[in-house]
């Protein structure tokens, strides 16, 4: 950008590290945001060249580092502070390929927000933000230190990519540690190449995890599971929430759906108006009394792409109270088709099935045969191919 007389302008304030900030900056910050704004601290980051800046919004103040992690490392603890005692607060980052070669911590209280998810031609023109992984490491950890802390963190509007060297680990993962963790937000993000899309684990007794939203992300060729909700020594995962999602071509390599919950207290949740296409295995696959979910209009195209005549659409196996309203799970490819559009196992109980369309491969859709189940080709559409 230029002046007229051709005189060249600078794009980014160019107060160094160090550098005393104008007077003025604190007017003019409370001016933009309003006279009397509280003081909660947030950043801005960008790149340039090789070279990654965060400017503090309040104070002016500028910091850079050549390593991205260490750098929103800094600034993410400091919004929490070291002993959980900071203001919280959110952190922007600008269009960038931001490559991170480890995790980073993500501390209750703190939001990242991207400025959007596929937006690009190329890695080197990009409109949005992509945080790229250069080695095997998950890249977001919510593992939350101190107990007696309010949550409420997220990620939102932007690309997280594994790219073939996150083969061991989930992008995301979400996981107790001392204390119950509560409200998270993952909004609008595009999730790829990871061995895990999202992870949700609690090993931890007397500890959950509840309040989970999962919105609008676009999921897809995780080696393993786009999401996996897992309670392998039966701790409580409540009240998680996956909406308007998008998932397509994950578990090539292992796991039993692209959506897998697992376990006695993974319950309360709900998987509504997303979209699965091109699966390898099942679609949605809930197991080991994962009870008391929600399934309900989304539209499940072609899954078990792996193996022929294998995977279903949506399968249950020993699970009770579950609604499968409004659903679409049908083949549309003629080589490789998945077995069933449902399929439930005689261990399920309290099944409500109304108002689907069935298209599978054997046998169309299998309600099971346990207690008190509702559902047959009279309340849902079910063909046999």
């Amino acid at each position: 950008m230029t002046k007229k007389g051709g005189k060249k302008q600078k794009m980014y304030n160019p107060i160094k590290a160090g550098d005393s900030i104008s007077s003025t900056w604190g007017n003019a910050v409370e001016k933009a945001l309003g006279y009397g704004t509280p003081g909660q601290a947030y950043y801005v980051m960008w790149k340039s060249e090789t070279t990654y800046y965060a400017r503090n919004g309040l104070t002016g103040e500028r910091t850079e580092n050549d390593n991205f992690k260490t750098l929103i490392n800094d600034k993410i603890l400091e919004l929490y502070g070291s002993t959980g005692t900071g203001t919280g607060g959110s952190i922007f980052l600008h269009p960038a390929l931001y490559s991170t070669d480890g995790t980073i911590n993500m501390r209750p209280g703190v939001h990242i927000f991207g400025s959007g998810k596929i937006g690009s031609d190329s890695f080197t023109t990009l409109v949005n933000t992509m945080i790229f992984a250069t080695t095997d490491a998950t890249i977001f950890s919510f593992k939350f230190p101190d107990a007696t802390k309010c949550y409420n963190s997220g990620l939102h509007n932007m690309e997280i990519d594994g790219y073939g060297h996150v083969t061991s680990y989930p992008l995301i993962d979400i996981s107790c540690d001392y204390q119950n963790v509560a409200d998270i937000y993952l909004d609008t993000l595009g999730i790829a190449y990871g061995k895990y899309g999202i992870r949700v684990n609690n090993a931890h007794a007397s500890n959950a995890i509840f309040n989970l939203f999962i919105r609008e992300c676009s999921i897809e060729s995780n080696s393993y599971n786009g999401i996996l909700i897992d309670s392998s020594t039966d701790q409580s995962i409540f009240q998680s929430h996956i909406l308007g999602c998008h998932f397509y071509n994950n578990n090539a390599s292992g796991g039993n759906g692209t959506i897998e919950v697992d376990g006695h207290e993974t319950r309360q949740g709900i998987i509504s108006h997303s979209t699965f296409t091109s699966e390898k295995r099942n679609g949605i696959y809930l197991a080991d009394e994962a009870d008391s979910w929600v399934i309900a209009n989304n539209v499940l195209i072609d899954c078990s792409q792996l193996t022929d005549d294998t995977y279903s659409g949506i399968k249950l196996v020993d699970v009770d109270h579950i609604s499968i309203t409004g659903n679409v799970s049908i083949i549309r490819t003629s080589a490789t088709r998945q077995k069933y559009g449902y399929e439930a196992d005689n261990n399920c109980d309290y099944l409500c099935v109304l108002g689907n369309v069935f298209s599978g491969d054997t046998a169309g859709a299998s309600y099971g045969t346990g207690a008190a189940n509702i559902g047959s080709a009279v309340t849902n559409v079910d063909e046999t191919v």
